[in-house]
């Protein structure tokens, strides 16, 4: 049975038709009672469900999918799409501790960890001297099962002596503080749209966007002294990232 929508579009709406025939699609995802790959009405159904024109229903639903909401199966439709998890970059370094405080259901998987000898790049972001001693560990973090980011993380081994024989598939932030006593102050992001491999492109699924989001992430502690450096890999079609900012 082919989902409809709710309400009709009133014609005296200020909003432009397909806006609202649109926001009464969302609001039916976001309330569930439009279900993740479930089908969402044909332009010809929405229509007549909405009482608005076919050329306006199918820009409703073409809205739909440029938003992320809803992906198209060839000619079986529009079908509802996951729902993207809302991060706010701006006020925790941890994504493991806003997923523990809201009990999302978080999942970390340890791809690899090691001991490497920093390399010029990580020895100028972390201040210590190319060749020293750095841990640095991948994870993978599913939400609900679903792969939603891949995680490369590179820290002092000075600092944090035998670091990988504990328990990794937790807040890292968490267990630094815990075992070490050293607590994260601030941290300097940077995030640009990139190119997935094809080695992570295989945790994401092949049918996933070959783009997202990269996080560059350098923590600090309390004395401003950069410990950690964090490389992190989002698949877009299942994140979206939002920032705190201050008026000019």
């Amino acid at each position: 049975m082919k989902p409809s929508v709710k309400t009709k579009v009133e014609k005296t709406t200020p909003l432009p038709l397909y806006q609202k025939a649109q926001a009464e699609l969302i609001d039916g995802i976001k309330s569930g009672r439009l279900k993740p790959h479930e089908a969402l009405p044909s332009e010809r159904a929405l229509a007549e469900q909405a009482n608005i024109s076919r050329m306006t229903a199918r820009k409703a639903l073409d809205s739909l999918e440029q938003e992320g909401y809803a992906y198209r199966q060839g000619r079986k439709g529009r079908f509802v799409a996951e729902q993207r998890l809302s991060h706010d970059i701006s006020s925790t370094l941890s994504f493991t501790t806003k997923a523990l405080r809201e009990s999302i259901d978080l999942s970390i998987e340890i791809l690899s960890k090691g001991s490497e000898q920093a390399n010029s790049k990580v020895a100028s972001i972390l201040r210590i001297s190319e060749g020293d001693l750095v841990y640095t560990y991948h994870r993978l973090f599913r939400v609900a099962g679903q792969a939603i980011l891949i995680e490369t993380e590179t820290v002092v081994a000075e600092r944090f002596p035998s670091l990988l024989e504990h328990d990794l598939q937790q807040s890292t932030t968490a267990l630094f503080e815990k075992e070490y006593g050293v607590q994260s102050s601030q941290g300097q992001l940077t995030v640009k749209c990139v190119a997935i491999s094809a080695e992570n492109q295989a945790y994401f699924g092949s049918g996933s966007t070959p783009y997202g989001m990269e996080v560059e992430l350098i923590i600090n502690d309390v004395s401003l002294t950069p410990f950690c450096y964090g490389q992190q890999i989002w698949c877009s079609e299942m994140a979206e990232f939002t920032v705190l900012t201050q008026p000019a």
